[in-house]
């Protein structure tokens, strides 16, 4: 399975995208210009957060440290945490969230454009993207992430 994010528009804080999967347009996306990852391929994963106590998407980046297991320990365990929490530290993963404004972990929000920066309905196409990847990782089949 191939996802694609092609990147349309940046101003200011924002990055605007659309995600594809095999050339079918799925959702929108934002991300924070200053923290969004670089151009190029990544693998991607599902594994247990901490934090947001529930199973992610994460985007392997070499900035991260290879690991092997499916759970992260990397952060401390917040009381109270909702979906627009950033996390403590760059960890890039696809989520949804209503803003990018202050999130400098390398999140990439998805949902559907309403206007510039906005997105609305992001739980739903949060949990359309989630079943499509978690159902291919199951079946053994490579997911992998492209951004141009």
């Amino acid at each position: 399975m191939k996802i694609l994010i092609k990147r349309n528009l940046a101003k200011g804080e924002v990055t605007e995208g659309k995600l594809y999967i095999d050339d079918i347009f799925i959702c929108d996306t934002l991300e924070n210009t200053h923290s969004c990852l670089p151009v190029g391929s990544y693998p991607i994963s599902i594994m247990k957060c901490k934090q947001y106590r529930r199973n992610i998407i994460s985007v392997k980046s070499s900035v991260d440290e290879a690991t092997q297991t499916n759970q992260c320990h990397k952060c401390k365990l917040k009381e109270l945490v909702f979906s627009n929490t950033p996390m403590p530290r760059f960890c890039p993963q696809i989520k949804p969230g209503n803003g990018v404004y202050g999130r400098r972990d390398g999140s990439i929000i998805v949902g559907s454009r309403a206007l510039f920066g906005c997105i609305i309905s992001p739980r739903s196409a949060f949990d359309l993207l989630y079943e499509r990847i978690r159902k291919n990782i199951e079946r053994g089949k490579c997911v992998s992430l492209k951004i141009r």
